[in-house]
């Protein structure tokens, strides 16, 4: 073995044995006060289906809709956007017989559909009541 490979072997040995006791020496870090908030949220039973185009206007008018409630909607059910432009989607505009846009649709944990509303653009206050209810 060459004399600079066998320095180098004993260094890097040397090393690792110091950095394993540094490393014992260290103690755990306090979680984080917003780690043990998010791990008690309790996530809702339902899921919000939104099946947009995202060029559409009404599709549009819709989304900005869902952005003003978005807190009080995080609430009540889980949410998820369904796009028409996204290939890996379409599976589920067939699974759900979507043909109108905007459409929503809830379903619960099993995957049941709950409830859907008509296709078009929905006010606040109707999204937000058929969720409580439902």
């Amino acid at each position: 073995m060459k004399p600079l490979t066998s320095i180098s072997l004993v260094l890097f040995t040397g090393l690792l044995i110091f950095s394993s006791f540094s490393l014992a020496d260290q103690t755990p870090v306090p979680k984080d006060s917003v780690d043990e908030k998010k791990s008690e949220k309790v996530l809702p039973d339902k899921e919000l289906l939104v099946f947009v185009n995202p060029n559409g206007r009404p599709c549009q008018i819709q989304l900005s809709i869902l952005e003003k409630i978005e807190e009080s909607l995080s609430s009540l059910a889980r949410f998820s956007l369904v796009k028409t432009t996204r290939a890996e989607d379409r599976s589920s505009f067939y699974k759900y017989g979507i043909r109108g846009l905007p459409t929503m649709v809830v379903i619960g944990n099993d995957g049941k559909e709950i409830h859907r509303f008509t296709p078009g653009i929905q006010d606040e206050q109707t999204i937000l009541d058929i969720l409580k209810s439902k």
